[in-house]
């Protein structure tokens, strides 16, 4: 039979439950809730359960003025348990969160956000490796739900790619993030080729195009920077236009 976890709280709305046995037959529970979904005032909210019931819903995760949305649980084969959750006013530009917490969900540690494009799993439990690799299915929500993975060695890697990318004397870019290099993941003097190609919202009904890199902090450090529209694009074009301006004379056997 199953039992509520509870039959009244502090918010009128809940979703994206996740759980996680903690000691043999105990678990905790998270979620979030608020006014409705998207709402400012919706926070990240978790239950324990000791074996008979339900202790009532505590705060695990919450910023001002900014909705919290899709709480994930897990317990690696070794170390703390970990909560992970997304922190924005919607999908397309939220930004990842992660406490841990080493008695069972009973203290958390302070939160953690992740570099920009990261967000550890997003939606369901990771899956972790006999080498204690954990991979993180998440989404790119502005592609609709493009499924992606994630690496984590129990630090995610994706903490290490800003050094990564400060140690390269050319960066090519081309994640489909918009604007996701930032100037201090570069090298000073590095030449930054930005590939991607993103359309933004600009907040009075319009929208305009972005690179993967966020142009103004990069040009600041970079020697160079092909700028978003104007840069790749036209050479991309000049290629496909001799291109087939080959394939057409040799088609025609000139």
């Amino acid at each position: 039979m199953g039992v509520l976890i509870f039959d009244k709280a502090p918010f009128p709305s809940c979703h994206a439950s996740t759980i996680v046995e903690t000691t043999p037959g105990k678990f905790l529970s998270a979620w979030f809730g608020g006014s409705r979904e998207g709402a400012a005032d919706v926070q990240i909210w978790g239950s324990s359960f000791d074996g008979k019931k339900w202790d009532a819903p505590v705060l695990l995760g919450s910023q001002p003025n900014q909705p919290c949305w899709n709480p994930v649980l897990f317990q690696p084969a070794k170390g703390p348990l970990v909560l992970w959750y997304k922190v924005g006013p919607s999908p397309t530009n939220w930004v990842g969160v992660e406490r841990k917490s080493e008695d069972h969900g009973k203290t958390w540690s302070a939160p953690v956000f992740m570099p920009a494009g990261f967000y550890g799993p997003v939606r369901a439990k990771p899956i972790q490796l006999p080498d204690g690799t954990i991979l993180a299915g998440f989404a790119a929500a502005y592609v609709p739900w493009l499924a992606l993975t994630q690496r984590r060695s129990f630090v995610f890697i994706f903490y290490l790619l800003p050094a990564v990318v400060r140690s390269a004397d050319l960066v090519i870019a081309a994640v489909g993030r918009p604007e996701m290099v930032k100037g201090n993941w570069l090298k000073p003097g590095a030449i930054v080729i930005d590939v991607g190609i993103n359309r933004v919202d600009d907040g009075n009904g319009k929208s305009r195009l972005v690179g993967d890199c966020d142009y103004a902090s990069c040009a600041a450090v970079a020697r160079a920077i092909t700028p978003v529209p104007g840069g790749v694009g036209p050479m991309t074009i000049a290629c496909l236009l001799k291109n087939t301006v080959i394939a057409a004379t040799r088609r025609l056997g000139a």
